[in-house]
């Protein structure tokens, strides 16, 4: 599965660390709303984008990182 995220703010890259870092502190709820979806092997992908529609960075969560929640 993956998302992407773009945005308009004038420090892309920072607000892609506070995206992540969002996206970090939900893992456990994410995990366990996905089960299913870990449980098979799939991985989380998120893609940053900024305004131009440059992809600057990628953030993953897979299977084993959810493990722990199960």
């Amino acid at each position: 599965m993956e998302y992407n995220y773009v945005t308009t703010a004038a420090d892309a890259r920072a607000a892609a660390r506070d995206m992540q870092g969002l996206i970090e502190s939900r893992a456990e709820t994410i995990c366990l709303e996905g089960r299913g979806m870990f449980e098979m092997g799939a991985t989380l992908r998120n893609s940053f984008e900024d305004r131009n529609g440059n992809l600057f960075q990628r953030g993953y969560l897979q299977p084993e990182d959810c493990r722990k929640y199960f």
